[in-house]
């Protein structure tokens, strides 16, 4: 059974300077999920800031609209879990 947390951390207007810290802050603070995608840019940096964190948080990742095909999604959510630096994400989009 997968519990979804009703408030997911966005990602999306994070600059990679400053991705990973905001990450960290925001799970330390109570964040139990964090919304990702390769459009954001950020994705080596909000793996940062996911690592080390217990419990992991639920992980979001949207598949980008260019990926048009079942193997072009399944390519794209494995480079976004490589990035991130996570086995495994939560909910793809």
């Amino acid at each position: 059974k997968v519990m979804m947390p009703s408030v997911s951390l966005g990602t999306m207007n994070m600059g990679k300077r400053v991705a990973a810290s905001l990450v960290t802050t925001a799970l330390r603070a109570g964040f139990r999920a964090v919304d990702t995608a390769p459009t954001y840019n950020n994705e080596e940096q909000v793996g940062e800031g996911i690592r080390g964190s217990t419990p992991m948080p639920f992980i979001t990742i949207k598949v980008p609209k260019s990926a048009t095909s079942a193997e072009e999604a399944r390519a794209e959510v494995t480079a976004s879990m490589k990035r991130l630096g996570i086995k495994k994400g939560d909910l793809v989009i």
